[in-house]
C-alpha cells in the first residue's frame, strides 16, 4: 500500500512511517489488514475488498458508515470530519472515509449505513421527534 495523504486537518498528528494491523468485518467476512498510519478505514477495506460501501468519500452520505468495537478514539483511530451527531458516535459508528488509523487495536464493522441511516434520518423520514 503506498503511504497515504494526510488531510491537511490532521497534519502533524499522524505519522505514515509507522504502520498498524487492523481487523475488519465485512458481513462477517474477518481480515486483518496492515496499514501505514494515517490510512483511511475506507482505504484499508479497499485493499482487502473490490468495493466496500462508499458514495462521496467527505464524511456526508452515511454510505461508508462502520461501527468501531476495538480501539479507543485518539488512540487507535482519529476521525477528521463527518456529519454524524453525538449520540450515534456514542454508540460506536463512524464513517470509514473519515476514520483514521493511528495505532494499534482497531477493529471495525463495515457496512452499517442502513442502521446509521435510520438512527440519523430515519425520525425525521418516519415522522418520529
Amino acid at each position: 500500500m503506498q503511504v497515504p495523504e494526510v488531510p491537511v486537518d490532521l497534519e502533524g498528528r499522524l505519522d505514515p512511517s509507522r504502520s498498524w494491523t487492523i481487523e475488519l468485518n465485512y458481513d462477517g467476512d474477518i481480515e486483518t489488514v496492515e496499514v501505514p498510519e494515517g490510512t483511511s478505514v475506507l482505504e484499508a477495506a479497499e485493499t482487502v475488498w473490490e468495493d466496500p460501501p462508499c458514495d462521496c468519500r467527505n464524511g456526508v452520505c452515511t454510505s461508508c458508515a462502520g461501527r468501531i468495537v476495538g480501539g479507543k478514539l485518539g488512540e487507535a483511530y482519529v476521525i477528521n470530519r463527518d456529519s454524524l451527531e453525538e449520540v450515534t458516535k456514542d454508540k460506536g459508528y463512524v464513517l470509514t472515509c473519515q476514520t483514521y488509523v493511528c495505532g494499534p487495536g482497531l477493529k471495525v464493522e463495515l457496512n452499517k449505513n442502513e442502521e446509521v441511516y435510520g438512527m440519523q434520518y430515519g425520525r425525521f423520514e418516519y415522522g418520529q421527534s
